[in-house]
């Protein structure tokens, strides 16, 4: 499969990729191809420009969860990626997602090395899931914090996620 989004407005200019677009209310949210590889329950591989794994608020303002942005969605968490991702559902409990990419919200890159990003979600229920996140690599310019190298200023970090739905109407996060 394929897909490309591009997205207009000041919503574009707020998470627009650095050096793609600059200074245009316009942004490729994402463009990617995606193949299902039959392996066990059918591993998913995506090679291209695709939305953070990270948090629960998402760009679209119609599809976002919450009322508002919140800080952690705008001034922690990375908006998009460009790289390969892996996605296996073990079984009806348990799925993982691994994302190796060049670029955090980058087009093109700022330094001349990898990051990562995996996740791992389980399924309490039919109702309730729980995912932990970890990232990692150097995805800070090094003129905004001082490093001496391309590979300077390592970022990371673990977060929890959990989502209970009551109804379909009403569904609660933690993060």
């Amino acid at each position: 499969g394929y897909r490309a989004d591009l997205i207009f407005g000041l919503d574009a200019t707020a998470i627009h990729s650095s050096g793609f677009f600059a200074g245009q209310n316009t942004d490729l949210e994402q463009a990617f191809v995606d193949f299902n590889i039959p392996v066990g329950n059918g591993l998913k591989v995506i090679f291209g420009k695709t939305v953070t794994l990270m948090g629960v608020e998402v760009i679209e303002e119609v599809a976002n969860p919450n009322w508002s942005e919140g800080n952690q969605f705008l001034f922690v968490e990375n908006f998009t990626q460009t790289g390969v991702q892996l996605a296996y559902k073990w079984n009806d409990k348990l799925d993982t997602e691994f994302v190796v990419f060049n670029g955090w919200d980058q087009l093109p890159d700022n330094n001349d090395a990898v990051s990562f990003m995996g996740r791992l979600g389980y399924a309490v229920d039919s109702n309730t899931t729980l995912a932990v996140l970890g990232y990692g690599g150097p995805e800070q310019t090094t003129v905004s914090l001082g490093g001496t190298g391309t590979t300077s200023n390592w970022r990371d970090g673990v977060e929890l996620i959990g989502q209970r739905k009551f109804t379909d109407k009403l569904n609660s996060y933690v993060q």
